[in-house]
């Protein structure tokens, strides 16, 4: 019981660190393309 609710717990957290990981990523390119402009 205590695992399966570890990875309820455990399975949002990834899943949004992921998701600001690769907003973060897309920024980043966008910020370079708009300052090299």
């Amino acid at each position: 019981m205590k695992k399966a609710m570890f990875h309820k717990r455990l399975l949002p957290a990834a899943a949004a660190v992921l998701l600001i990981a690769c907003v973060s990523a897309i920024i980043d390119k966008y910020f370079d393309l708009w300052k090299s402009e």
